[in-house]
């Protein structure tokens, strides 16, 4: 063990004699361990924030529904499956472009979502003003709505509109609505990509209101049936259930309906692929980077065999006196082999901690850029130490064949190198 704290001692010894040599020897090492860092640090940082926005976009939620008009869910229906392991709750949500909203002044376009009282907790945006509407106001019809900050803004002036009234149109039907809650604005970004982005320029606001006050008082009354019939909203309490209640639930309606063809019963649709596509694809993605990173620890590689090479050409003098004096082989070569794989720590370290910090500055760059969603580097402890520990693997794996060379040297040949 203290031969082999010596051999560190005179690694760093031969690394401080000769500054320069060894900092142009480490460059391809900082290079190659900064640039993997940099990409797979914010490449995964942006994998969770996608993750993460897209979960929040999506909600925890299972759409179940009839795929023939002929069947209509009932109480029990809706009692049975709401027993299904991992359901928190039954809800419906609506949405449609087919509405307008209007002041005094001003006119805009509308998307509105029409949704259970239960279901707003999972919309896709934290409330940041006011409140959720209420199961009495959705089960009398109330006309009432939440609105998000950015159209708030657009349509008043400014965010504080709890208790404005906006004469709204749904299907045709004008009614006055009043404002009892401010979404917190999300962006655009993740909105396009799920939905589509209109060609357009004029601005759309988005509205929330009760289920049961579209129903009652915007839909024609032989359209009823379209609404309530055979569609139901499963809540559930994580996204990654999504799957096996939407199975459970269609199985479960299946057999209560005797349904025999399967593509004339019900079906599910839950959203959990879109995270699952988005996470593969950005894995993918950083470990093709990343591979592309690797190279340069390649080149870097190389460049600690090259040095140790003419290290051990200028040290030949020096092996043959320790050879001479009783120096094993084994002893030699690991000598020379802890001094590449030194040099290539050092480097790693040096890497390390320069992609850390342009994963930090760039990631914050990108997010004030696109300023949707935040984004932040994720460190892994177990990367981290991986990445020294591969650092230091290149240092010797490419020091291997300066370190024979110097340790098969005969002390002969050795002392009469000039």
């Amino acid at each position: 063990m203290r031969q082999i704290l010596e051999y560190f001692k005179i690694a760093f010894f031969n690394l401080k004699a000769n500054k320069m040599r060894t900092f142009l020897t480490m460059l391809g090492i900082i290079i190659g361990i900064g640039s993997v860092v940099v990409v797979v640090s914010s490449g995964m940082g942006v994998k969770k924030s996608l993750e993460s926005e897209v979960s929040s976009l999506v909600g925890s939620y299972v759409d179940i529904y009839a795929q023939t008009d002929d069947i209509t869910l009932n109480d029990d229906d809706f009692e049975a499956i709401s027993k299904i392991p991992h359901v928190t709750g039954l809800g419906r949500q609506y949405s449609t472009r087919n509405a307008s909203v209007e002041t005094s002044s001003k006119y805009f376009k509308a998307q509105v979502t029409y949704e259970s009282a239960n279901f707003q907790e999972y919309n896709r945006a934290k409330l940041v003003q006011g409140r959720f509407f209420t199961e009495d106001e959705e089960e009398r019809a109330a006309a009432v709505c939440i609105i998000d900050e950015e159209d708030a803004k657009a349509i008043f002036g400014h965010k504080s509109v709890i208790g404005y009234k906006l004469d709204v149109t749904i299907i045709n039907t004008t009614e006055e609505y009043v404002i009892v809650g401010v979404r917190e604005h999300k962006g655009a970004g993740l909105d396009g990509l799920l939905y589509g982005i209109s060609g357009s320029q004029e601005r759309t606001v988005t509205l929330e209101v009760p289920f049961n006050t579209v129903l009652e008082k915007c839909v024609p009354e032989h359209l009823v049936d379209t609404f309530t019939g055979g569609s139901v909203s499963l809540l559930v309490d994580d996204m990654e259930n999504g799957p096996e209640v939407g199975k459970k639930a269609m199985n479960l309606l299946n057999k209560r309906h005797h349904v025999v063809e399967k593509d004339k019963g019900f079906s599910y649709y839950e959203m959990s692929f879109l995270t699952e596509t988005v996470s593969s694809t950005l894995l993918i993605v950083t470990l093709l980077i990343s591979f592309i990173a690797a190279i340069a620890l390649l080149v870097g590689g190389i460049g600690v065999m090259n040095i140790m090479l003419v290290t051990v050409t200028e040290r030949t003098k020096e092996i043959g006196i320790r050879k001479a004096l009783g120096a094993r082989t084994n002893s030699v070569m690991l000598q020379f082999l802890i001094e590449s794989g030194v040099i290539a720590l050092v480097g790693g370290t040096i890497g390390l901690v320069g992609g850390y910090t342009l994963s930090v500055v760039g990631c914050a760059i990108v997010s004030k850029l696109v300023g949707s969603f935040h984004i932040a580097p994720d460190f892994n402890p177990f990367f981290i130490l991986g990445t020294m520990v591969f650092s230091m693997g290149i240092g010797i794996f490419f020091g291997v064949i300066p370190a024979r060379k110097a340790a098969k040297l005969t002390p002969v040949d050795a002392l009469r190198h000039k």
